[in-house]
């Protein structure tokens, strides 16, 4: 790795904060710190001795993997060699067009929007499992964006029943029940509203659509109503 160190790298705060969304204050500073450790080292791996020092929790340790050189975590490493071997080509085109001062004006110093292009489309698309095809991940709604949109189409929706919806989307990768990444989650959520219970206890919804299975359940006995949800948000 180079030994020149850049003193930044990307930080994708929707993966850290999927990654990271069950873990207090304390595990996530320490994972924290043990990036900027592997980030900082000359080696690429955080010493042996300093991790076993500073990194004492085991869902963070489960984090890293280990080499000859120390602990590593995979992701990061696999950042910071494409954004070494970038500036090593960022530097060979220069050396390259030294003598030509319209090229070498547009060989400059800022490469981290190139670099963040690039790690971006190796976030946002992932394989396939079953047919090795190339696609696009959507971007993930906070509760509140999914639930005031879902209110907005079914007003009646049972929200606890909701919230299980959006939660078990979250803890399968934004994918759905058929393990198929969710690209618009509002078309997505439209189609999934009419099998979500509603306050009253009728199967299907306003909406239309094909009845409910008949083992679906009984709404929640604890869902509010439109009109009390609305009172609780005004007081």
């Amino acid at each position: 790795m180079d030994k020149q160190k850049s003193p930044q790298f990307p930080f994708y705060y929707r993966d850290w904060w999927h990654a990271t969304r069950r873990w207090n204050a304390e595990q996530k500073i320490m994972y924290l710190e043990m990036l900027c450790e592997q980030a900082d080292s000359s080696t690429g791996s955080i010493p042996v001795d300093l991790y076993n020092e500073e990194c004492k929790d085991e869902y963070v340790r489960g984090k890293f993997n280990e080499d000859d050189n120390g602990f590593f975590n995979e992701r990061m490493r696999n950042i910071l060699n494409k954004r070494d071997k970038y500036r090593t080509s960022r530097i060979d085109n220069l050396k390259g067009v030294k003598n030509d001062p319209h090229m070498a004006s547009h060989m400059g110093d800022d490469k981290a929007p190139h670099m963040d292009n690039d790690n971006d489309k190796d976030i946002d698309k992932e394989k396939d499992k079953n047919k090795g095809e190339i696609i696009k991940r959507g971007p993930i709604p906070t509760f509140s964006d999914y639930k005031y949109y879902a209110i907005a189409k079914k007003p009646n929706v049972d929200l606890i029943a909701l919230k299980l919806k959006y939660e078990s989307w979250i803890e399968n990768g934004w994918r759905d029940g058929n393990d198929k990444p969710i690209v618009n989650w509002k078309v997505k959520l439209l189609n999934t509203l009419p099998y979500i219970g509603d306050v009253q206890g009728v199967k299907g919804s306003n909406m239309g659509g094909d009845p409910l299975p008949e083992d679906y359940g009984k709404p929640s006995p604890n869902a509010m109503s439109r009109e009390e949800y609305l009172n609780q948000k005004k007081m």
